[in-house]
């Protein structure tokens, strides 16, 4: 499975330190490569950013959107826990 960023998701990683970025990154790649990576998400109700989401680092959420035709995932908005929601 493959990701992307929305020009929004990419300037909220880019807002985190360098070292945090890579964890991040890490993580994401971490759970795409599993062979069922949504196992780790969660679905989202009535966000305007995203279907789903991941909890990385313990308070930091990847919203995305999952689209299964291309097999991929959208990544929308990282945000701190407080912020996500």
């Amino acid at each position: 499975m493959d990701y992307a960023f929305t020009p929004r998701g990419w300037k909220d990683l880019r807002r985190f330190d360098v070292a945090t970025q890579r964890k991040i990154i890490q993580k994401i790649k971490f759970y795409l490569q599993s062979s069922q990576p949504l196992s780790f998400a969660k679905t989202l109700t009535n966000s305007p950013y995203g279907t789903h989401r991941f909890r990385i680092l313990g308070k930091i959420r990847v919203i995305f959107i999952y689209e299964p035709r291309e097999k991929r995932i959208v990544i929308a908005r990282i945000r701190f826990r407080r912020d996500a929601y």
